[in-house]
């Protein structure tokens, strides 16, 4: 199971909406994270892996929400940090 967060931004939503495209179009399991918070109650599944879209901030603060969790991230940065 693929989970999506994107920064609020046009680019990091545009590439949030390409990447969700791309799952789709080849049925992969997938959820949109609409806030951070939703991790502690997402990360229960041990296949999941966290797909962070923005910047450095982003990916720092989906770690700070993570906490001891051994969830894999996978951040992309889009456009100027």
């Amino acid at each position: 199971m693929m989970l999506l967060y994107a920064r609020k931004d046009a680019q990091s939503l545009e590439l949030k909406a390409s990447i969700l495209s791309f799952l789709r179009k080849n049925k992969m399991g997938h959820e949109e994270i609409s806030g951070l918070s939703e991790l502690k109650r997402k990360k229960q599944d041990e296949n999941a892996m966290l797909l962070v879209i923005g910047d450095d901030n982003t990916l720092l603060e989906a770690f700070r929400n993570l906490d001891d969790n051994s969830l894999p991230v996978l951040g992309f940065a889009s456009g100027k940090s």
